[in-house]
């Protein structure tokens, strides 16, 4: 059986096999272990951005103050991001049957949980990360970062996306029995509605 360190370096690195793989061996508790990583640097890091007073950088859609938002962020940021995954993977599966797939829902919310989450943690929360704790002043959304942190930021955002949207059409290839396109529009249909979601109630 494949440990859980060797499934997160897979579908980081060589996320064909890996995907191969979790399409017939199902591993939840290595999925929820990734999910829980995700959703606890989420936290951690709110927490010290709130406690050390640093302003957001963006705000979400739904009305909120900057002075709420940290608050905010702590009590829905947990559900918000659990039925992401979960809308994530309905989104894929759905499509992934109008285009002539195959698979179950389960297996693809199984594979969503790796292709998904695990290349935005060394890519958009590593970056988060750095520009909380190494950035030269307190930012908001009204003040562009100071260069090169903006570049950083928008290089950094869109290599992470661009990642996950790669694992996530060989996971749908693999989980949902399609290929080339058809496997891409699936993967589309399911992080498009799990960013919405993620841009509506947190940012």
């Amino acid at each position: 059986m494949a440990s859980f360190i060797h499934l997160c370096i897979g579908t980081l690195f060589k996320p064909g096999a890996t995907f191969r793989y979790l399409a017939q061996y199902r591993h939840w508790k290595y999925a929820w272990g990734v999910v829980w990583i995700y959703l606890g640097l989420y936290t951690l890091l709110n927490i010290y951005r709130m406690v050390n007073d640093l302003q957001p950088t963006l705000l979400p859609l739904l009305a909120t103050t900057a002075g709420r938002y940290y608050t905010w962020q702590l009590l829905a940021g947990v559900p918000v991001i659990i039925v992401g995954w979960w809308l994530y993977a309905l989104a894929a599966w759905l499509a992934g049957q109008r285009l002539g797939g195959s698979g179950t829902l389960k297996g693809m919310a199984h594979s969503t949980a790796f292709s998904f989450f695990l290349p935005l943690i060394p890519t958009v929360w590593l970056l988060e990360i750095a520009l909380t704790l190494l950035a030269p002043r307190p930012w908001n959304s009204a003040l562009p970062l100071p260069a090169p942190w903006d570049s950083l930021f928008w290089i950094v955002t869109f290599l992470g996306i661009g990642w996950s949207l790669l694992t996530g059409t060989l996971a749908a290839r693999e989980v949902l029995a399609l290929r080339g396109w058809k496997a891409f529009l699936a993967t589309l249909a399911g992080s498009g509605m799990a960013l919405g979601l993620f841009t509506v109630f947190l940012r």
